[in-house]
């Protein structure tokens, strides 16, 4: 099982329905997607700094611009399927389907993890990945990582600050793609392809 984090600035560029076409096709059965809060989650930031409400509200309302991202995937490719459970994700893939994530109730669930922009969607992707006992986990952004490490990630505010410790306790792989990556992606998929046979990992 892989996990693809598909960055919210995707929403805004050509290449969103030509990833989960790709996903869609060759990805049953194997991939878990987790929805990045793109614009929907900006707007939570622009919200806080207007009327000053505290992280922790912010939090919740950036768990719910993944589910609007969420719904919006699922609007574009209707074989998508939504859940909000680990054991419905598990089940949905065993059932040759491609779900994606609602994290609202399960991270509502959760002790570990810290209410506040900290621990964004990218965070998220690795968590879940440790539940599921994911082997790899992709990121999918508009952005290159050049070949920087997570901590060089999150001090360029690439990814969230707790990123880098989620990385250093996961153990999944994990791997960054750009926009453009769709047909490496698409071959991997197809050949049934190693990670490392054609990318390079994104190291703590």
């Amino acid at each position: 099982m892989w996990i693809i984090k598909l960055g919210g600035s995707l929403l805004s560029s050509g290449s969103l329905n030509k990833w989960l076409s790709i996903i869609v096709e060759f990805g049953r059965g194997k991939l878990v997607i987790v929805p990045g809060g793109g614009s929907f989650a900006a707007q939570v930031r622009e919200a806080q700094k207007k009327w000053r409400f505290d992280d922790k509200a912010a939090h919740q309302m950036a768990l719910l611009a993944m589910e609007q991202t969420a719904h919006l995937l699922k609007s574009i490719e209707p074989d998508l399927s939504l859940t909000d459970s680990i054991k419905d994700i598990e089940e949905i893939v065993n059932q040759n389907k491609v779900p994606v994530w609602l994290p609202c109730k399960i991270i509502d669930r959760s002790q570990e993890l810290s209410s506040n922009w900290d621990v964004t969607s990218d965070s998220l992707a690795l968590w879940l990945a440790g539940k599921l006992k994911a082997e790899h986990t992709m990121l999918v952004k508009s952005l290159s990582a050049s070949n920087k490490n997570a901590r060089q990630l999150s001090d360029f505010d690439m990814v969230d600050k707790a990123f880098p410790e989620f990385v250093k306790k996961s153990e999944s792989g994990l791997w960054w793609l750009e926009e453009n990556d769709m047909g490496v992606f698409k071959k991997m998929l197809k050949t049934k392809a190693k990670p490392e046979d054609y990318l390079k990992s994104v190291a703590y």
